[in-house]
């Protein structure tokens, strides 16, 4: 993994910087974007299909009463559609003041209400001991300084039986660092890489797919605590 804020020695631990100052007013202008590019309903039918063999074999399955999160939910619409579908303990957050906006002004009313603000570098106390049974998060750990250390969030959030699911584009590393860095700061090279990745933060990769969409390649996984690994498959 490489971070961009290498090359900048940035000073993002303390929120009174400048430069914390400068990294939120960039998240915050993607914050509760109109368009949600989540695939985590498309890639469940793909892990977990009802009319075919799954991909891998698991013990992982999801009831309407378990406690799901998007963490980086952009405009929140993934809130709605898991509330449509029966899922009546799913939550949304993400950073900025610009995703409250979007909420007051294109959720549904009763659906507001599972949809807050929060950076997902801070422990999630909302929620006390609750553990979630699915976290999704959909082109957010590339804007993260410090994606250990939300991943380390995510372990904690996260059910012994539970899974993650994330997304992150997959360009290779000249292209991509030809892009405006800013607000990106994560980059993966490959998808040893990123298993790597999961493995130091105690996951272990179950399924992954690449995938062409909106003109670039990404990323898409599932993982299981490692240390629970062998309950799971």
């Amino acid at each position: 993994m490489k971070l961009i804020k290498d090359m900048y020695e940035l000073n993002l631990s303390d929120k009174s910087s400048e430069n914390y100052k400068e990294y939120w007013k960039y998240q915050n202008g993607r914050s509760g974007g109109p368009h949600n590019h989540n695939q985590v309903f498309k890639d469940l039918y793909e892990f977990i299909p009802d009319d075919k063999e799954p991909s891998v074999k698991t013990n992982f399955g999801l009831s309407e009463e378990d406690y799901i999160i998007d963490v980086g939910c952009r405009g929140g619409q993934m809130i709605e559609y898991f509330h449509e579908s029966g899922f009546k303990n799913t939550y949304g957050f993400d950073i900025g003041d610009n995703a409250e906006k979007t909420w007051d002004e294109i959720i549904n009313e009763k659906y507001r209400k599972f949809l807050f603000k929060w950076d997902a570098h801070d422990k999630l106390t909302k929620f006390k001991d609750k553990k979630f049974k699915l976290i999704t998060s959909s082109h957010l750990l590339e804007h993260c300084f410090d994606p250990k250390k939300v991943m380390g969030n995510f372990h904690e959030m996260l059910s012994d039986d539970g899974i993650l699911h994330t997304q992150f584009p997959f360009d290779d590393y000249d292209s991509w660092k030809k892009r405006e860095h800013k607000p990106h700061y994560a980059y993966w090279k490959d998808e040893n890489d990123w298993k790597e990745f999961l493995s130091d933060c105690g996951f272990t990769m179950a399924w992954s797919v690449r995938d062409w969409r909106c003109e670039e390649w990404e990323l898409r996984s599932f993982a299981f605590k490692t240390d629970n690994l062998k309950n799971m498959i």
